[in-house]
């Protein structure tokens, strides 16, 4: 099911269903989520997770993880995936640059929230700003 996010997004939401707590399931599933156009939804499940443990988010290897962020974020950055909108475009990168990097998240996540009041994208960003610190 590797790339088909339609059909890993029924698989990952039965796996969740019998395993509620399963950080990894959970850790798929918001990138599914954000492919089939459930970006709200992934949002949700995204502040879920970070809040509970952000660094099973931060410390992905995406060469070793087979994670597509690197290849989604460069299609949406280019328009090449489309978006409702920019507050749901930046809402993505946002989510998916964590995944690879973290100070590119919090770019995006800034810009998300010139077109969004959402008092989660503050939050998520002050998450994650100790990890952009470390890193430099």
């Amino acid at each position: 099911m590797i790339r088909d996010y339609y059909s890993a997004l029924n698989e990952l939401e039965k796996a969740l269903d019998k395993d509620p707590g399963n950080k990894l399931i959970r850790k798929k599933l918001i990138i599914c989520l954000t492919q089939v156009g459930k970006v709200e939804d992934a949002f949700s499940q995204f502040c879920s997770l970070i809040e509970e443990d952000i660094e099973i988010i931060i410390n992905t290897r995406p060469d070793w993880e087979d994670c597509p962020c690197p290849h989604l974020v460069n299609k949406i950055e280019k328009d090449e995936i489309p978006t409702k909108n920019k507050y749901e475009k930046y809402l993505q990168l946002g989510m998916l640059w964590l995944y690879c990097d973290a100070k590119e998240s919090i770019k995006n996540f800034k810009k998300a929230s010139k077109y969004s009041s959402d008092e989660r994208l503050f939050h998520i960003i002050k998450l994650i700003e100790p990890y952009v610190k470390l890193n430099n």
